[in-house]
């Protein structure tokens, strides 16, 4: 995304990547991704003042990933040196499930909380968190890992989807080819009142209830927010989520569902960059006719 100085978006590009490619090609489709958008919005890399980057995994603050479980090849790669070859501004770089939650912080249905667990809902599970109106790090910038607890249920929670995709594969088709990156159909039989998508989604729910709970407990919060790919589901999810938590909250705080989709992580990454040019130019007053943030 290219936006202006008060986060309007103006120009936004898309690449799809593939959850397994190693890290070389996904560095070239982050790099095609970002010469296009300038080129497409008429903004030479020098024009940019400042750019966000959301990855998964955790992240140190020179903008380094420090470690991935999730995408090949990932840990040790440095975003932010990759990304000051393409633009001469500052670059600071976020885990993405914190990214998502400070952008429901800053426009999304949380912008009037003061404490919030984010979950971002999706082929993995992340959190968020939200403590009295400011983005939670941590020590070493790994709070709200919660997920790397195996009895919390994240990392089991989407098997129970892809097993219903394997046993429902279409006719004609492999059933190891069946599972994957694209678990929609599991949420439209749901939907539909298929019984075992239903179950499947109930299984699902259970897992990431168990580290939802424990945050909730942890936090107090006002809000649950649930975002990412699965919050365009969230008919069939919100409810049952209720229910678990139910069980093991001593207070159930309301749940909300983000209204950026999965555009959420991208939107976090705006605010950051914004906040560079805050605090470093204009003391957090900026100029209207100033020139464009990329993310």
């Amino acid at each position: 995304m290219v936006t202006d100085l008060e986060g309007v978006v103006l120009q936004q590009t898309r690449v799809a990547v593939s959850a397994r490619v190693g890290r070389r090609e996904r560095l070239a489709k982050l790099d095609d991704c970002v010469r296009r958008t300038l080129a497409a919005a008429g903004v030479r890399p020098e024009q940019v003042w400042s750019t966000g980057v959301a990855t998964t995994g955790l992240v140190d603050g020179t903008g380094k990933v420090m470690l991935s479980d999730s995408v090949p090849e990932w840990t040790g790669v440095d975003l932010a040196g990759h990304l000051r070859r393409l633009v001469a501004a500052p670059v600071r770089v976020e885990n993405d499930c914190k990214l998502a939650a400070l952008a429901e912080s800053w426009r999304g249905v949380a912008r009037h909380a003061g404490n919030v667990v984010f979950l971002l809902a999706g082929l993995r599970t992340g959190a968020g968190l939200i403590i009295d109106g400011k983005l939670h790090r941590g020590f070493s910038n790994a709070a709200g890992e919660i997920g790397a607890l195996p009895a919390a249920g994240w990392l089991r929670a989407p098997q129970h989807l892809n097993d219903w995709l394997v046993a429902n594969h279409p006719p004609g088709t492999e059933r190891a080819e069946y599972a994957g990156d694209d678990v929609e159909p599991v949420f439209l039989a749901a939907r539909d009142g298929e019984r075992g998508a239903a179950r499947a989604v109930r299984g699902y729910v259970r897992d990431i209830a168990v580290g939802a709970s424990a945050l909730v407990l942890m936090l107090d919060p006002e809000l649950v927010v649930i975002g990412g790919g699965f919050s365009r589901s969230a008919d069939v999810l919100v409810e049952p989520l209720r229910r678990e938590l139910d069980r093991w909250c001593l207070r159930t705080p309301e749940i909300r569902v983000s209204e950026f989709g999965d555009e959420g992580v991208a939107l976090g990454a705006v605010r950051l960059a914004l906040e560079e040019v805050e605090a470093t130019r204009y003391d957090g007053n900026l100029p209207r006719d100033a020139a464009e943030v990329l993310t």
